[in-house]
């Protein structure tokens, strides 16, 4: 465990959710996302550099952990656990699903006298949860700018989401104690040098990922295969001849993940979702309802799910094909 801790930091004085000196704050390892980005530098905003933070998705570390952020698929905020990808998860009231940046807001009690500002914060938070649960808004930028700051070759991961957290921490203080606007903070954010320069890095491998993906096309039968993460995949994959329903890749976790075909460039509506009775399902309670051993998960969403491996993968994406249910 010592190897995944990040930083362990001095007492607070007062913490909630569980969060107090010498306790362990875990979310998952390997690509991040918006909203572990930002449910972690909530916590940190609210209790200080105060705890360990673990980058895991080992189980025993998990369940020795005070409280976990974005995996587990468990939400129970007595127990201090914030994860949405289960079935049922909870939703807002106009309908936009919480992901784990709405679970920590919604626990805790923030000290923002300005009204304007708790609604500044809530559209930011609401933003990063629609579009983690692949609900598209247009003119969001933030959660995709955030997914280009994964590394594409090299493997810190951990280093990069410590220092986007720390990014993150600024623009939510600076929400609440200065009056900043959605627009600006997001801006702040984008502009932040760093996040320009791993955007950058990003976007300059897209034309050789772009020939890579259409240079799977021709693969007989309903899926892309692909030997790597590919950043286009999002927008090329739409291009894949009409038969093509998933994508199949290897993950930095060593998993394989099953994804949807988009029906369009960038889109979130696919051309065929994964089984309905498989949304938010994970392991054993996944392996029994596909009749797969050592299935990984399937997002409630239901555009991507995963397996332990290629030959597991490729069985689910098969089995999705031919799955008639909605």
């Amino acid at each position: 465990m010592t190897s995944n801790t990040l930083s362990t930091i001095k007492p607070v004085p007062q913490a909630t959710a569980g969060v107090e000196s010498g306790k362990v704050v875990a979310t998952h390892g390997g690509p991040f996302h918006a909203d572990d980005v930002f449910a972690v530098a909530l916590l940190r905003v609210v209790h200080g550099r105060n705890f360990a933070l673990v980058r895991t998705r080992d189980a025993e570390i998990l369940a020795t952990a005070d409280v976990v952020v974005d995996v587990g698929g468990e939400y129970d905020p007595t127990k201090g656990r914030f994860d949405h990808h289960f079935a049922n998860a909870p939703v807002r009231e106009n309908g936009v699903p919480y992901a784990a940046f709405g679970m920590v807001h919604r626990q805790e009690n923030l000290p923002i006298e300005n009204p304007e500002a708790r609604g500044i914060l809530d559209k930011l938070v609401q933003g990063i949860d629609a579009a983690d649960n692949g609900v598209k808004q247009d003119g969001w930028t933030l959660s995709s700018t955030i997914h280009k700051c994964n590394p594409l070759i090299e493997k810190n991961f951990d280093e990069r989401f410590c220092a986007l957290v720390s990014t993150a921490v600024g623009i939510i203080r600076g929400i609440i104690y200065e009056e900043y606007s959605l627009e600006f903070a997001v801006a702040r954010f984008e502009a932040h040098p760093q996040v320009v320069d791993w955007v950058e890095e990003y976007d300059s491998t897209l034309e050789e990922s772009t020939q890579r993906i259409e240079g799977t096309f021709g693969q007989v039968g309903p899926i892309i295969e692909l030997a790597q993460y590919e950043p286009a995949l999002f927008d090329v994959a739409a291009k894949a001849p009409a038969e093509k329903l998933f994508s199949v890749y290897p993950s930095p976790n060593g998993e394989w993940m099953v994804q949807q075909i988009p029906q369009a460039a960038g889109s979130f509506a696919g051309r065929r979702k994964l089984p309905a009775s498989w949304a938010g399902l994970r392991g054993a309670d996944l392996d029994a309802v596909t009749g797969i051993e050592g299935c990984v998960f399937t997002h409630p969403g239901r555009f991507i799910g995963g397996h332990k491996t290629l030959d597991g993968a490729r069985r689910m994406a098969l089995l999705a094909t031919t799955t008639t249910e909605d």
